[in-house]
């Protein structure tokens, strides 16, 4: 079986390892990442807030149907 290389963690590395690896990224690359960070948290709020509105109206299935555990 043949194991998987897998990037080191930043925890795993040392402050200036990390920095060095940091100061050789491209920055296009690290605007790219943080863009993906930025709409998945979004995408997370937005459901978050689905799901508080559903409990709060009685997690209502269709007209005037209760949810029930």
């Amino acid at each position: 079986m043949s194991e998987r290389k897998r990037k080191p963690r930043l925890s795993d590395m040392s402050f200036d390892e990390a920095l060095a690896r940091f100061i050789q990224t491209d920055p296009k690359e690290v605007a790219d990442e943080i863009d993906k960070i930025k709409r998945r948290d979004r995408e997370v709020e937005e459901y978050v807030e689905e799901r508080r509105r559903s409990v709060r109206h009685g997690a209502r299935r269709g007209p005037k149907k209760r949810f029930r555990l």
